[in-house]
């Protein structure tokens, strides 16, 4: 094969991956924390099952909360209680497993 013709297959391939990622990284979803585990965060939300691994402890999480997920970059994500009256400030956390449509 060309080499040109393998470059330019690469550089689409990149773009596309790219378009991809940028499409499912921004966003919020609504659920409720279905289990946790010692570092995991479970969320059933409204697109999926969300696998979230906090960066820092959480003092309001339980099962059954209701919170919203807000992914901020692929790969991080800050996860709130949906009732506000609790004063609390968001949860940074990574993201294991977006369930919006797959990783």
């Amino acid at each position: 094969m060309n080499p040109r013709t393998i470059a330019i297959g690469a550089a689409l391939a990149a773009l596309i991956f790219c378009g991809n990622v940028a499409a499912r990284s921004a966003g919020t979803d609504r659920g409720v924390i279905e289990a946790l585990y010692e570092h995991e965060i479970h969320v059933q939300g409204e697109e999926g099952l969300h696998v979230l691994e906090p960066m820092e402890e959480c003092s309001w999480c339980a099962e059954g909360v209701e919170v919203a997920v807000t992914f901020l970059k692929y790969a991080r994500a800050t996860l709130k209680p949906v009732d506000e009256s609790r004063g609390v400030k968001p949860l940074k956390c990574w993201v294991l497993r977006d369930g919006r449509g797959g990783s």
